[in-house]
């Protein structure tokens, strides 16, 4: 009995580890799969430490030590003092972001030279991204200046634009195009395409083509409707800072939403420009 008691004693303190791993405090990945380069010093198994890279690798932001703690011991089983109290983790995409403070952005596909999968420092305020071209989206070189060198990258530069996302298929031949034909969605390109985004007044255009559900609405895929035909009856609206009117005059032009276009006025038989707001509405403004 005693010897079984020593066995299972012994078994116990074996299958449970207790060392100490330090890592940097910041650690800016490049590539996906890490290596021990984030690790500054540790008297852990190799195990363990390959569990730890596995960990960080799969991870982004700011992990308190004991939370770190928490999952070793109860995950594997192992004890770990890790330092120091708090790890921070970012892509390199998200770190030139931040540095550059391009919220509007994603900033994907970094690469480099640079021979690590990480850049790992204790001292993340002495790194400085320097760029002068990456306020325009599109493929960018810039260099991270650290205290001792000049990393050169390069990375895809996307920016978020409003874009309408087709809820169902449609075809020239359906009934008028409406806001539920549609979601408004935020989308990350290089800003080559010319997106239709003008939901509030999809009404007055209509497709040109099929189109499935799915795609992203460009400007080349509708065509705007004739809200005013020629020598028709229209309402005008006529604003200004103190009044605001409606009187009746007759198109002398077809008109699209904010075409401006010639009407007669029957009453003062004077020409006049007005902005197409709406179906047999136009608006002049004083």
């Amino acid at each position: 009995m005693i010897k079984t008691y020593l066995a299972l004693l012994t078994f116990s303190f074996a299958t449970y580890s207790q060392c100490t791993l330090e890592s940097f405090a910041h650690i800016i990945k490049f590539n996906k799969i890490l290596d021990n380069s984030i690790v500054q010093s540790t008297d852990c198994s190799d195990n363990i430490v390959q569990k730890y890279i596995n960990f960080v690798s799969d991870v982004e932001g700011e992990i308190p030590a004991q939370h770190l703690k928490n999952i070793f011991k109860s995950e594997h089983n192992a004890d770990i003092n890790f330092k120091p109290k708090k790890i921070n983790v970012s892509s390199a995409g998200e770190f030139v972001k931040n540095s550059l403070k391009l919220d509007e952005y994603l900033i994907k596909q970094v690469r480099s030279l640079y021979g690590n999968a990480s850049y790992n420092t204790n001292d993340v305020q002495s790194l400085r991204v320097v760029c002068s071209q990456c306020s325009t989206p599109g493929e960018k070189n810039f260099k991270l200046i650290t205290a001792d060198k000049q990393i050169w990258l390069s990375a895809t530069f996307l920016v978020k634009r409003r874009a309408l996302i087709l809820n169902q298929d449609i075809n020239p031949f359906q009934g008028n195009l409406s806001q539920s034909n549609v979601s408004v969605k935020s989308v990350y390109d290089e800003g080559n395409d010319q997106l239709f985004s003008d939901y509030e007044n999809i009404k007055y255009y209509k497709v040109n083509k099929n189109l499935l559900k799915g795609n992203t609405l460009k400007q080349f895929d509708l065509v705007p409707k004739t809200l005013v035909k020629f020598n028709q009856n229209v309402e005008v609206i006529v604003k200004g800072a103190k009044v605001a009117l409606k009187s009746q005059a007759v198109s002398r032009e077809s008109g699209t939403y904010g075409q401006i276009i010639s009407l007669f006025n029957p009453k003062t038989k004077k020409v006049i420009k007005a902005k197409v707001i709406d179906f047999n509405k136009v608006m002049v403004e004083l």
